[in-house]
């Protein structure tokens, strides 16, 4: 569809109106509890909006900076595995050409900018931005409990055997603490490059933010009193995001996080539609959450340098040279 009257206008936050913002969101087709002022607020330094019109917003594009030597950056944040073009009018080619083309001309340098599945289908052909497909892992809940386990692969119905063995008790949680914990002793040394602290407090302060709205639930996987797997799901409207997740050995070889996914499904059936695995592109960890039945949802990627000649040159120098430290571990 053609909109004559289509002109993208960039606002930084404090310019933003939260209500129209936050209405459109929650109406528009793409909608994902990432894309929502509060969430955005916990998880980037700062953002911008690209919007149209200016008022009643019936299109918006979040848009995470920071800024480095003067010049602009475009990211993706911690936690946010995707964001892009959220829009209550009908989208064509032609208008996320005019979107895209309005954050080239913003944005000299794109570390990387993720776009929701939703718009995957009208990002092709463009060629004035690197692209990269990404993929993630999506399950569709039923409504009847029963029926849930049909879709799982015959290893993960017999993890879930083996789970039922060591009688798990599942646990809510009030905080992240024990979850992170969990994750610093058992998995941050196998992250390249290591895991900043700053990282830790931001899902702290993301999870009471959501958990204060409802949105956000821990779970803790226990035995004899002691935590040895923890899950954090957020939820917002009928999709749920699995966020971050830990376990530790006696976790991981009594099937624990299993446990905690299946019993998940089976409490929030009817409530909830969509399962977002967010799955990294590791193909054994892929093939853990196709084990529950979900299918590969592709989304695209999007980087840039178009800085002037020094900067550009130290910029690309960094990103091998990090590359080539992270090799020799």
């Amino acid at each position: 569809m053609h909109y004559p009257d289509f002109t993208p206008v960039f606002l930084s936050r404090h310019q933003v109106d939260e209500t129209a913002w936050n209405a459109l969101i929650t109406a528009s087709h793409q909608c994902v509890v990432y894309a929502f002022t509060y969430y955005l607020d916990q998880v980037c330094q700062d953002w911008e909006a690209l919007v149209w019109p200016t008022e009643h917003y019936r299109l918006a594009v979040p848009l995470p900076v920071r800024f480095k030597c003067g010049y602009r950056i475009l990211y993706q944040p911690l936690f946010c595995q995707y964001l892009g073009i959220f829009s209550q009018c009908t989208l064509s080619r032609d208008l996320v050409m005019q979107v895209l083309q309005a954050i080239n001309r913003r944005y000299a340098y794109i570390s990387a900018y993720c776009f929701n599945p939703h718009n995957t289908g009208y990002l092709s052909n463009i060629t004035f931005l690197n692209f990269k497909i990404l993929h993630t892992q999506w399950l569709e809940i039923h409504d009847d409990p029963e029926t849930i386990p049909n879709a799982y692969y015959r290893d993960r119905r017999t993890q879930l055997r083996r789970a039922s063995h060591e009688h798990w008790a599942l646990v809510p949680a009030a905080d992240t603490c024990a979850l992170i914990r969990l994750f610093k002793e058992n998995h941050a040394g196998k992250v390249a490059g290591g895991v900043n602290n700053a990282a830790y407090l931001m899902l702290e302060k993301l999870f009471q933010c959501l958990k204060e709205k409802n949105l956000a639930e821990v779970w803790h996987a226990v035995k004899a009193g002691e935590v040895h797997a923890g899950i954090l799901v957020v939820r917002h409207g009928i999709q749920a995001i699995y966020l971050f997740n830990a376990a530790d050995m006696h976790g991981k070889r009594g099937h624990a996080r299993t446990f905690l996914l299946d019993r998940y499904f089976h409490q929030h059936c009817g409530a909830i539609k969509t399962f977002d695995f967010e799955s990294p592109e590791i193909a054994s960890v892929a093939y853990f959450y196709e084990g529950f039945g979900a299918q590969r949802v592709p989304f695209l990627s999007i980087n840039k340098n178009a800085l002037p000649f020094p900067a550009r040159i130290l910029q690309e120098f960094r990103k091998v040279f990090f590359k080539t430290i992270q090799s020799l571990f």
